[in-house]
């Protein structure tokens, strides 16, 4: 930016300095940069104006019932957010022959509880060589992770994204119910930023 600004300035004096130039741009303009954002969500690029200023704060609102939701379950119940992380290839090398061969991909599910006080986290991973990443396998990753988790508390608030494949759909809240008849959760209520879907038995 600085070479930029020498080749294109206009004036009688001579351009300021580069050191002059960063302490100008850091201190007097409120400028910042960051890496574009991959994952956007699809209704904020289509919507406008006041559709969209809606569409905000109602993902606003469910945030600060995020926050209630985790805030609560350190006094009752079990508070869970889950998300499928991204794929990893492996081996990881940076060697060109290998860079460019077909690679293992490694699925991970990564699952944050909170609960009476404590906090942890589990990730359940696994290989393409095993099987894909569906609704299939996160139930299965969540029905490993309920068997070694300490379930003694009757309610479970479930947060997660809204994506079709994995999360938001028919398998899922048969799961869900299922996980109600086995007797582990007496309440499930699954959330998502954008609706919230609710199981009770």
């Amino acid at each position: 930016m600085y070479k930029d600004y020498v080749n294109r300035f206009i004036g009688n004096d001579k351009p300021v300095s580069g050191s002059m130039y960063r302490s100008i741009f850091c201190n007097e303009f409120n400028v910042g940069f960051g890496s574009s954002r991959s994952d956007t969500c699809g209704r904020c690029e289509t919507l406008l104006d006041d559709a969209l200023n809606h569409h905000k704060q109602s993902a606003d609102e469910a945030y600060k019932q995020m926050k209630i939701d985790h805030e609560q379950a350190k006094e009752e119940g079990i508070f869970m957010t889950y998300d499928t992380e991204k794929t990893m290839p492996l081996p990881k090398l940076s060697v060109g022959e290998a860079f460019y061969l077909r690679q293992i991909w490694m699925y991970n599910v990564g699952v944050h509880v909170v609960r009476q006080k404590r906090e942890g986290s589990y990730f359940q991973i696994w290989t393409e060589t095993e099987c894909k990443r569906g609704v299939n396998e996160v139930c299965s990753s969540h029905l490993a992770f309920f068997t070694i988790a300490d379930n003694s508390l009757n309610k479970l608030v479930v947060w997660s994204d809204s994506c079709a494949g994995q999360n938001k759909n028919f398998a899922t809240i048969c799961f869900w119910q299922y996980v109600l008849l086995s007797g582990r959760f007496n309440t499930i209520k699954h959330k998502f930023p954008s609706a919230t879907e609710t199981l009770e038995r």
